[in-house]
């Protein structure tokens, strides 16, 4: 008999392999076990595969529908500032400006013009 794990040579009737220690019942039980399942996968109808559009169809779908939410919100946005008052202009400080204002004349000098002289 030869091993099914490790393909030694394994004396007839023995219950496992005297080199790798496979047990030769649990490994033809579970090889039943994956044939039957492959069997009954094999008799029950599968599932036809998804079209390969329909990917396409639903990404653009959520494309619009994130298009056509950014748009609401972008005029929404433009129509409250636009029916919000504007602010009032702001009143320019009052500036101080100087003039220059003529000196009192002196008590002891005539008001006009002196002349001297003949």
């Amino acid at each position: 008999m030869k091993c099914p794990g490790c393909s030694a040579p394994a004396p007839d009737g023995s219950a496992e392999c005297p080199s790798c220690g496979i047990i030769f019942a649990k490994f033809e039980e579970k090889r039943r076990k994956e044939r039957a399942e492959a069997a009954r996968s094999l008799e029950e109808p599968h599932a036809e595969p998804l079209n390969p559009m329909l990917g396409k169809l639903i990404g653009g779908a959520l494309l619009a529908v994130w298009a056509l939410g950014m748009s609401i919100l972008y005029f929404h946005e433009v129509s409250r500032r636009a029916s919000r008052p504007a602010p009032a202009p702001r009143a320019a400080a009052p500036v101080a400006v100087s003039t220059p204002t003529p000196a009192p004349p002196a008590p002891d000098q005539p008001e006009g013009p002196v002349r001297t002289g003949p």
